[in-house]
């Protein structure tokens, strides 16, 4: 059993770390089921794990007054938990239990997506901009103040003036952070991978024609990067959409990193592309 600062630690530590989290909360109860409100579970899942559903793991739980929790309340916590991380919604669900009921309040905390930002230029602005848009708690890097400031950011969650190896060495990675390697130029290109390739991000995209790009993850195996590491490279950046403007190239980079996020499939969801809007009736 843990304490409820134990367990507010250990879910802030976890969120900290780009994973989700269930809290599980008897709220109500009849018969010996009422012995047990107010007790309270904190339930892990590596959602990047092998298996595509992986089971709840308990964390900690505070019992309250009732002392040792029987298996059956468990085993309902448990189930509460797994429905919360599927579902990814708040439920009050109720469970039997012999010689009453209780009422299960399961809620589902998620790290909120982080949007890092290498490079202040021209399409810096549109992404950040959508970014912001989308969910992303957005932070920009550049070495030039006269890129690096409020004004041209001003939905920036952060926006660092700084080299960008040391500012990169000092910002928090984790399975949440989506990456976007967009500098000036590939020396640049090359400092911002090398601090982030070893990373846990969600996500790492650099731009550049194919050329620029193929010897620059080229030069990095050769220095004794894994190659495994390079291939998590997202490079040529984006999706093929035919994006030729800094707002265009914006969003087709935000758009694979959705598609990354979501694990989605790419496909054109137009009605067009099943026989037109008349073949699927009224």
């Amino acid at each position: 059993m843990k304490t409820y600062r134990e367990l507010m630690v250990e879910l802030a530590r976890r969120l900290d770390q780009g994973l989700p989290a269930a809290v599980v909360i008897v709220v109500a109860g009849q018969g010996i089921g009422q012995t047990y409100v107010g007790c309270k579970w904190l339930f892990g899942r590596d959602m990047h794990g092998k298996d595509p559903i992986p089971l709840p793991v308990l964390l900690g739980s505070i019992s309250g007054e009732a002392g040792v929790m029987p298996d059956w309340l468990v085993g309902a916590a448990t189930d509460a938990a797994n429905i919360s991380f599927i579902l990814g919604e708040v439920s009050v669900r109720r469970y039997e239990s012999p010689g009453g009921w209780v009422d299960l309040f399961a809620d589902l905390a998620v790290p909120v997506p982080s949007l890092l930002v290498c490079g202040g230029g021209h399409i810096s602005q549109p992404l950040v901009a959508m970014g912001a848009m989308a969910g992303f708690q957005v932070t920009v890097i550049d070495d030039r103040p006269q890129f690096a400031n409020r004004e041209r950011f001003p939905t920036a969650y952060r926006v660092i003036c700084q080299s960008f190896g040391p500012a990169l060495a000092g910002l928090p990675v984790n399975s949440s952070t989506y990456i976007v390697v967009v500098t000036r130029g590939h020396r640049y290109d090359e400092v911002c991978l090398r601090a982030v390739i070893g990373s846990p991000a969600a996500y790492i995209g650099m731009i550049g024609s194919r050329r620029r790009v193929a010897g620059v993850l080229a030069g990095l195996v050769a220095e004794g990067v894994a190659p495994a590491l390079v291939e998590r490279v997202h490079a040529p950046i984006g999706l093929d959409i035919g994006a030729e403007t800094p707002g265009e190239i914006a969003v087709s980079i935000l758009a694979e990193i959705i598609h990354v996020r979501h694990r989605g499939r790419g496909a054109v969801m137009s009605l067009k592309k099943e026989g037109g809007y008349g073949s699927r009736g009224n």
